[in-house]
């Protein structure tokens, strides 16, 4: 994955959201398993187990551990644009008052948003489409189009044919 040119990144476990102490262990456990790969990088971020957010104590947490980025603020029901941009941005600690260095990379699809029957349960061919007309609307307005495809959604073998076609169409984009 590193030698491809793509970041690696942490996925907060289940309930970590509200745990400073949790996020820098299981960071620190990611960086020296990445370093003994001989992986490394200058930037660390992620997002969260089922994007369990807390605002503003998530946010506070993944800086405090050393993380430059968070990739957790999505709606899985609605996929789109929760933060209202598609462009990453600084985010403001409410509690201490302060801009913090943490950058939000607003999440904007996940493939269980459209493919799961809990939310919209779309045939995969629609679901693509849709994904590919946010990801048309993140480059007209000069934004980031940040995709989360679970591993487990790519089980079948024409689960990763459709996925690989999305790849390639979202790279000629």
């Amino acid at each position: 994955i590193h030698e491809r040119g793509h970041e690696l990144g942490l996925h907060g476990s289940y309930g970590s959201q509200r745990n400073g102490e949790a996020i820098a262990a299981q960071l620190a456990l990611l960086q020296a398993a990445a370093g003994t790969a001989g992986v490394e990088q200058e930037e660390w971020g992620g997002r969260q187990h089922f994007l369990q957010f807390e605002a503003p104590t998530t946010w506070a947490a993944w800086e405090a551990a050393g993380l430059t980025y968070d990739s957790t603020l999505a709606f899985a029901e609605a996929p789109g644009f929760r933060c209202g941009t598609t462009r990453p941005f600084r985010v403001f600690d409410l509690d201490a008052r302060r801009a913090l260095r943490l950058v939000e990379r607003p999440l904007v699809a996940m493939e269980g948003s459209f493919l799961d029957a809990h939310y919209l349960g779309l045939h995969p061919d629609e679901a693509c489409a849709r994904m590919l007309s946010l990801a048309r609307t993140c480059k007209r307005h000069g934004g980031r189009f940040t995709l989360l495809w679970h591993n487990t959604a790519l089980a079948r073998a024409a689960d990763r044919g459709q996925y690989a076609a999305l790849v390639g169409e979202l790279a000629a984009l």
